[in-house]
């Protein structure tokens, strides 16, 4: 469910060009932002360590890039963080090679934050190239991140809409148990 088929650094910048572009930033601020972050990006993604001379460059990059020292340290050290550092690196593919039990891949077609298409394209690719012949991906219609039938799918959005989980992704993932129990 909403699984990521892309590398971290590049899910989180399609992810920050989608939520901004939603939020009606100019595109010319959206494509500025994007290019900022992939500079830093690269720092870490290119590093082998997450340490105090990384977090150096990056603060540093981020200082020439924003001009605010505040902002450079304080987005520095969220993207450094051990959490955050882990999730840039982190490539879906290598694992999804190993799965060879039948797979149900589902993404909602509003969810923002990990994008349908790009997602599962990329998962069912893995799956099938190493072999996996039950591969099941679907994308499904007005639904958000959570699962929930939605007007933007913005996170904002999600505290109030009062459906807790959809009932079309109940119903494809009871379905898709029952066929696998057959």
């Amino acid at each position: 469910m909403h699984g990521p088929g892309i590398r971290g650094d590049k899910l989180l910048l399609l992810q920050r060009e989608l939520l901004e572009k939603q939020m009606g930033v100019p595109d010319a601020v959206v494509e500025q932002s994007k290019e900022n972050f992939k500079g830093a990006y690269d720092l870490i993604i290119q590093s082998t360590v997450n340490d105090d001379d990384l977090k150096a460059k990056v603060n540093s990059y981020f200082k020439s890039k924003l001009g605010n020292d505040d902002m450079a340290k304080t987005t520095t050290d969220q993207i450094t963080s051990p959490w955050y550092y882990t999730l840039l690196k982190l490539d879906p593919k290598p694992f999804l090679e190993k799965v060879k039990c039948p797979v149900l891949a589902l993404n909602g077609s509003k969810d923002l934050q990990v994008p349908a298409q790009v997602n599962l394209e990329n998962i069912k690719k893995a799956l099938t190239e190493a072999g996996n012949k039950k591969v099941t991906i679907k994308e499904l219609p007005n639904l958000n991140h959570l699962f929930q039938e939605c007007k933007t799918g913005s996170p904002t959005e999600y505290a109030t809409i009062e459906q807790t989980f959809s009932p079309l992704a109940l119903e494809e993932i009871s379905s898709w148990v029952l066929m696998q129990t057959k």
